[in-house]
């Protein structure tokens, strides 16, 4: 297979991937879900380890997704997301329900700005970077399209059995897996500008001074205390290039 023909198979099957890895089911009803499992303090809890996660696997994940490559760290969140949504629908205790909100939380953090620059990347192989804009723009609202339908079937299949959205979930994310696992692998090396994990933290730190780029770093913050896991998908698709 050829690099270009390679690049235009993923630009088919990206929209795919961005559809399964959004079909969040379960957002109507996860926290009615979580209260018949376990005490209403142990939900919080439960609720503390993801934000704990998604913090410690952010950096992280955007550091392998620069030295490894897009595709392997897309597929790291798309089999996070299968394995989250599987322990979820079979959890009946505390830990289980925890160590699911570990997996989701890296499941997000890892697709976090991947799933972007693997789209620009693409377009770059094809000389074509001109087209990111409106495409990202099409994208975005494919995840809001199908955020709404994943909201409303796991409404609906919720009042069968609360369970049954983490099924429709899991059936996204296959999709997204399947997706991922069949992505053609991109020729434009890792990047290698960053020699560590710190040395790519401080870069971070030091283009969040610069004014706007910090404004859009806190309101991102603010975004992520605030909003549902969803509505925080949908944001990391915005973003400055």
């Amino acid at each position: 297979m050829t690099a270009s023909s390679g690049a235009r198979r993923n630009l088919r099957l990206y929209p795919w991937y961005v559809a399964g890895g959004s079909f969040f089911a379960w957002m109507p009803v996860f926290f009615l879900y979580f209260s018949t499992q376990v005490p209403l303090p142990q939900v919080l809890a439960r609720e503390a380890i993801y934000y704990a996660s998604v913090v410690l696997s952010e950096v992280p994940s955007g550091y392998y997704s620069d030295r490894v490559g897009r595709r392997p760290t897309l597929i790291i969140s798309a089999g996070a997301l299968v394995a989250a949504y599987t322990t979820f629908w079979l959890a009946s205790s505390f830990a289980a329900l925890g160590c699911a909100q570990v997996l989701l939380a890296v499941g997000l953090a890892f697709n976090s700005g991947t799933d972007t620059s693997f789209h620009l990347a693409t377009l770059e192989e094809l000389g074509e970077a001109d087209r990111y804009a409106d495409g990202e723009a099409k994208l975005v609202s494919l995840t809001f399209a199908v955020g709404a339908a994943a909201a409303v079937a796991g409404g609906a299949i919720g009042l069968v059995d609360l369970r049954l959205a983490y099924g429709l979930a899991l059936l996204g994310a296959v999709v997204a897996l399947v997706a991922a696992l069949a992505f053609a692998p991109l020729e434009r090396a890792p990047d290698e500008r960053s020699t560590s994990l710190m040395g790519s933290l401080r870069s971070c730190l030091a283009l969040a001074r610069t004014p706007r780029l910090g404004r859009f770093f806190a309101a991102a913050v603010v975004a992520t205390v605030i909003n549902t896991p969803a509505s925080r998908h949908a944001l990391g698709r915005v973003r400055l290039s």
